[in-house]
């Protein structure tokens, strides 16, 4: 070893805290639990939205020029004009539980399912018409027929 070598080992050994410590900075006892400051979840979480993130702003309308639902948001049914665009459709039979709660089963052509329904239920009938959005609402259901109207909900529908 040259004198340079030997000089620089000494400085190394004897001045580096590092080596000392066997590469480990810190203390090495017990960590004191209680001393650890927690930190909850609600302190990181956003305050609720007012909006549902799954459907479509009023801006969103505005700026594609559609108008928007009767109600807030920009969502709702709005009823086709014409009644051109109703599939046909076979009432199955229906179900009585109390006067308030008649349901009926609905079969709509081209569908091989039946599906049980009652006031206020919308069935999404897109692939059927071709159009976006579009769904069957269910007026109303009693002890002889079932009220359908055909529209479209102003919001983005997604089919899992």
């Amino acid at each position: 070893m040259t004198r340079y070598q030997q000089l620089m080992f000494l400085a190394l050994t004897c001045f580096s805290p590092v080596l000392w410590a066997g590469g480990v900075v810190g203390t090495t006892g017990p960590i004191d639990v209680g001393a650890m400051q927690d930190y909850g979840l609600m302190d990181y979480a956003e305050p609720p939205s007012e909006r549902d993130p799954f459907t479509t702003s009023d801006k969103m309308y505005q700026l594609s020029g559609q108008q928007g639902a009767n109600r807030t948001g920009g969502q709702g049914f709005v009823p086709f004009l014409s009644g051109a665009s109703l599939p046909r459709m076979r009432v199955r039979g229906f179900v009585h539980n109390n006067p308030g709660e008649s349901m009926a089963l609905l079969q709509i052509d081209g569908d091989d399912n039946i599906h049980l329904v009652q006031k206020g239920d919308e069935i999404g009938i897109q692939s059927r018409t071709g159009q976006p959005n579009a769904v069957l609402k269910i007026i109303s259901v009693d002890q002889k027929k079932v009220e359908v109207q055909s529209g479209s909900l102003r919001q983005v529908i997604i089919v899992q």
